[in-house]
């Protein structure tokens, strides 16, 4: 997420180990990349209403079909992009309801709190990876706002999942702390 042209410029060296990729550079903050080694698997670049703001769906068919989502919604900083988030966040919950197999991840500009992403779990029938434990603040307005960091980077899940490993990783010099999610099937 937040993928530059200069980012991905020099991210060019994962094409050779991850085959699959679809980038969409931008100068603002909504840019977004995927790189996958899964065999058969297509990335896929779509716009998300109101505004048009890009997402990537990363499809695959073995080793059992499934979906991933990277999303970035617009920030919450008026009544006016609060409800464009919050139509983006419906839109997704219905695009993904009843997808056991789906997977959500990207910073949804939304706590755990707060009713656009309550509604778009219970919509979307989707399970938060990090419900296990407490919920780690992920981004921080910088190192001044440490004691304001709140959790907005978010991996979710259809009933497809279990979580085996879920983390906030170290400060790797952005305003938001990496998320490592492992996940691995349920049983049918």
């Amino acid at each position: 997420l937040e993928l530059s042209p200069k980012a991905a410029a020099a991210l060019v060296v994962l094409d050779a180990r991850y085959p699959v990729s679809r980038l969409d550079p931008r100068g603002d903050p909504f840019g977004i990349g995927l790189w996958s080694r899964l065999p058969g698997s297509a990335v896929t670049l779509l716009s998300m209403p109101p505004i048009d703001l890009p997402t990537l769906r990363l499809d695959w068919a073995d080793p059992q079909p499934g979906q991933l989502w990277l999303v970035h919604p617009f920030p919450p900083i008026g009544a006016e992009p609060s409800r464009w988030r919050d139509e983006q966040l419906a839109y997704l919950a219905g695009l993904l309801h009843r997808q056991p197999n789906a997977i959500l991840a990207g910073d949804l500009n939304a706590t755990p709190w707060s009713a656009a992403y309550r509604q778009l779990r219970r919509d979307g029938g989707l399970y938060d990876a990090s419900a296990a434990g407490w919920p780690w603040p992920t981004w921080s307005a910088g190192s001044v706002f440490t004691a304001l960091a709140i959790p907005i980077d978010h991996v979710l899940h259809g009933q497809g999942w279990r979580v085996q490993r879920h983390l906030i990783g170290p400060d790797v010099g952005s305003d938001h702390r990496p998320l490592v999610t492992e996940l691995a099937r349920t049983r049918p």
